[in-house]
């Protein structure tokens, strides 16, 4: 998947954490990002 390797490049550049946002109502775009691991406050 595209968002993995974007991640891995990530790490690689030391990065410890990723922030994202969606908006509340998109309830698909919250499954997929929960299912990858990702926190919602």
């Amino acid at each position: 998947m595209a968002y993995n390797l974007f991640e891995e490049k990530l790490k690689r550049q030391g990065c410890k954490k990723v922030r994202i946002g969606i908006l509340q109502e998109n309830k698909i775009a919250k499954k997929f990002w929960t299912s990858l691991g990702f926190k919602f406050c």
